[in-house]
């Protein structure tokens, strides 16, 4: 818990935090993603981005199917058409513990970027002069990993008639009654790829080309439908299999097969156990628990003192598709590898949670806090 002298003090504190969760995305590196240029496509038609009306879209799939990426992409190839730009990953506010006062922190900050202020208040005596300056900004907004947990935003998305002539606002999320309820009805929906799709994404993570080698193309090819083509699965035991001999990959094919239920839980606990180091295990679950959407440089002052080689544990997990780490340093887990690493250190104590090593449910901090454990 942080300790601050004044409200003033705290208050900067978390827009700062706020605003470094902002716009982490990057420009460049979608080259190899299988697709990308068909999804962009898709998507910039129903954008309509010759219309001057303000528009909302949707993007809608299942959870590790890549709509991260494509937004990415999108954001990319077409924020130097919009006035102010601005991609905010919701899903660090979800899924952190702070305080009540965060969301309205967050709305601040918020504003403050699409309108370019430096600092802005949000209020009801507000909204009025909200409405008249962002209705001189053409403004693309991008919202990831939205779901029904918290309605933050509502005033903003559901008042489009706002922004500036030619907006553009895409709200990514799994559940399309959540787009619905919005008014949102042009939706892409990104679905799986095809069979020769998925193959070529998997090739690309396990050989770093299109197509296996040879004698791998049957196996391949069996993996890729035994992982039910989902491109998270596809790129993990990619990354996981490559350079391995065949009757590793026969092995694998084998427990992925008689794995019933939780198959991409069955692919992530496959792709950890493999981590021959235990520091990167280490660092995996610190980022799962603590760190995930925090920088390279923050991580590493934090753990300067873990003697765990931070830099060096973060890039191998990068290399392994554990991780991503952006252009400007910021480190991103996808949100079911995440879940994955809480798991594992939930299953250390299910029922002591004062004995497991990270505690990032609430209601677990608050029992051992309670019970004095």
């Amino acid at each position: 818990m942080h300790g601050w002298d004044n409200e003033a003090d705290m208050a900067e504190t978390i827009a700062n935090d706020v605003s470094s969760k902002l716009n982490i995305t990057e420009s460049e590196g979608f080259g190899e993603f299988v697709r990308i240029e068909n999804h962009v496509s898709k998507l910039n038609i129903l954008l309509s981005l010759e219309s001057e009306e303000v528009r909302m879209v949707g993007i809608w799939g299942p959870s590790g199917i890549g709509k991260t990426d494509i937004a990415r992409a999108l954001y990319s190839r077409l924020a130097h058409r919009f006035q102010r730009t601005i991609f905010v990953d919701m899903s660090f506010v979800y899924r952190r513990p702070d305080y009540y006062g965060a969301k309205v922190d967050f709305q601040t900050q918020f504003l403050s970027e699409v309108l370019g202020r430096e600092y802005f208040k949000v209020g009801m005596d507000h909204l009025c002069m909200v409405r008249d300056m962002l209705k001189e900004q053409r403004v693309l907004i991008i919202l990831d990993d939205v779901d029904d947990q918290v309605r933050l935003l509502d005033v903003l998305v559901e008042q489009t008639e706002w922004f500036g002539s030619g907006s553009r606002i895409v709200v990514i999320t799994q559940d399309i009654g959540l787009l619905k309820s919005y008014g949102i009805d042009k939706i892409y929906y990104v679905d799986l790829p095809s069979q020769k799709e998925a193959l070529q994404m998997f090739c690309q993570s396990a050989f770093r080309q299109n197509y296996p080698p040879d004698g791998f193309m049957e196996i391949a090819v069996e993996v890729a439908e035994a992982v039910g083509n989902l491109p998270l699965g596809l790129i993990v035991l990619g990354s996981y299999l490559g350079g391995r001999e065949i009757t590793e990959w026969v092995d694998i094919l084998t427990q992925i097969k008689d794995s019933l239920d939780g198959k991409m839980e069955m692919i992530l606990r496959v792709a950890y156990d493999s981590l021959s180091d235990h520091d990167d295990k280490i660092i995996y679950l610190h980022i799962a628990c603590l760190f995930n959407y925090d920088t390279v440089e923050y991580v590493t002052c934090l753990l300067s003192d873990s003697h765990l080689s931070v830099v060096c544990r973060l890039k191998s997990l990068a290399e392994k598709s554990f991780i991503h780490i952006t252009e400007n340093g910021y480190i991103t887990m996808h949100h079911l590898q995440q879940n994955f690493g809480r798991e594992i250190v939930r299953n250390e104590s299910i029922y002591s949670p004062g004995k497991r090593q990270f505690l990032v449910d609430s209601e677990d901090i608050l029992d051992v806090f309670q019970d004095n454990t």
